[in-house]
């Protein structure tokens, strides 16, 4: 098994395993026939973030990301499918599906048929995935105002920091193996944001929020 076939199992593995973040609040939800306190955007987000990198894949014709991602798009599918059964607020959610299912479409009806050369559909895809990935990447950040503010990282998801950070070197030797840009910068922005958020959790560890309720 040469390099690339060796990363590409490792980033279908643990990118894969990375999606079981939103078992437990699923499991919440079907437990509590409920969706109260529990967000909907990281689902929503999630479905439409991976539809576009299979979208992507697909026109590379990359093996990985397709794989990686069709798995991804059901997942999250069914996340959004099981918010919206149980919602509190139906009208509000199903608004929210509603959106991310026109913003879908508009972007398939704009790139097949005003772009229409593949070439350029697979470079403004590949811009539009990086703009994503980038973000949801760089999002967790914002956290650590509250966490300079508190003193405590009580509030950073460590298992996911470092989830984050493993998958995000990953997909970083993929992408520089591939010779990717759309998949080596997010990946970097996902190393980057993981490696600061722990930087802060050694400089303000989670004990002292316990320490100071007491």
């Amino acid at each position: 098994m040469g390099l690339v076939e060796c990363l590409s199992l490792f980033c279908i593995v643990v990118t894969v395993a990375s999606f079981s973040a939103g078992i437990p609040p699923c499991r919440q939800i079907l437990q509590n026939r409920s969706t109260r306190d529990i967000p909907f955007m990281p689902f929503i987000n999630g479905a439409i973030i991976n539809i576009s990198i299979l979208w992507y894949g697909y026109l590379k014709e990359d093996f990985t990301v397709i794989v990686v991602n069709t798995i991804g798009s059901i997942i999250h599918v069914a996340y959004v499918l099981i918010y919206n059964v149980y919602s509190h607020q139906k009208t509000n959610t199903l608004k929210k599906t509603l959106l991310g299912t026109a913003i879908l479409s508009i972007l398939y009806i704009y790139l097949q048929m005003i772009v229409v050369e593949r070439a350029a559909i697979v470079q403004r895809l590949g811009m539009l995935t990086l703009v994503l990935l980038m973000h949801g990447n760089l999002s967790p950040l914002l956290a650590l105002i509250d966490v300079v503010k508190t003193k405590s990282s009580h509030g950073v998801a460590l298992p996911f920091t470092i989830a984050m950070l493993v998958t995000s070197i990953l997909w970083l030797l993929y992408g520089f193996v591939v010779n990717d840009v759309y998949i080596l910068i997010p990946s970097i922005s996902g190393m980057v944001s993981s490696m600061i958020q722990l930087v802060f959790v050694v400089i303000y560890p989670p004990k002292k929020s316990a320490e100071k309720t007491e």
